[in-house]
């Protein structure tokens, strides 16, 4: 892998425990509620459906959010990669096995990565003295033209819990139609996506890309403006 992963996180070891909590029920939480993670909170469709066609993000339209232009299908050779079902927790038991198949395939050309992913964003930040771990889980689409891209992260479920007691692991709630946007470039020379949030100062960098047994994997990290305070993970068949 390109670059080390981000140290003490203490997720392999709750993995079991995770995965258990997703028996819990999702309720709705205000689309105009803030997040100390994230720093203002996610648009809404609504919201992304506002902003105009100059590089920043997408139009909804009908039951669906269009892209304005940007590619979301590979243009190379071989099927285009589909998603099914909506991402949960459970497709990411391999992240917290650390189990990225890094002797695949790697991914190399901005088009073999264009299209929809199930993501997880899991990051690590200081609450009151205390380290808080926050997990969001969400269908993605990754939209480019050119050299530019948009990031498009349809928020599924949302965990959180102090890293000091673990099995406390709190489901937060999550309302439909709450969408991250990231807009950022493809850096050719290292082969990385790199995003910045539309509202926020998150910032992603998603360099590793593998294909294996059927399925593409990507892993990267999250930044607080330049601070490492996480990962981004995602995952997808072809």
């Amino acid at each position: 892998m390109k670059k080390d992963r981000l140290a003490g996180v203490y997720l392999k070891s709750l993995a079991a425990v995770m995965i258990s909590t997703l028996g819990v029920s999702f309720s709705a939480f205000g689309a105009g509620s803030k997040s100390p993670v994230w720093g203002v909170a996610a648009k809404t469709n609504k919201e992304v459906k506002n902003q105009d066609s100059s590089g920043t993000g997408t139009k909804e339209s009908g039951s669906g959010i269009k892209n304005n232009g940007l590619a979301t299908k590979q243009k190379g050779p071989g099927a285009v990669p589909e998603v099914s079902g909506q991402a949960t927790l459970n497709d990411f038991v391999w992240y917290f096995d650390n189990d990225f198949p890094i002797d695949g395939t790697p991914l190399t050309e901005l088009w073999d990565l264009g299209g929809k992913w199930k993501a997880i964003i899991k990051v690590v930040t200081p609450v009151n003295g205390q380290d808080q771990c926050r997990i969001v889980v969400s269908d993605a689409d990754v939209q480019y033209m050119g050299y530019k891209v948009t990031l498009l992260m349809d928020v599924r479920e949302r965990y959180q819990f102090m890293v000091s007691e673990s099995k406390d692991m709190e489901t937060l709630e999550t309302a439909d139609g709450i969408t991250m946007v990231f807009n950022g470039d493809w850096i050719d020379d290292y082969g990385c996506i790199d995003v910045i949030s539309a509202n926020s100062d998150l910032h992603l960098q998603i360099y590793d890309y593998v294909e294996v047994s059927g399925k593409q994997y990507a892993m990267g990290t999250v930044l607080n403006g330049t601070r490492a305070i996480g990962e981004v993970a995602m995952i997808r068949e072809i």
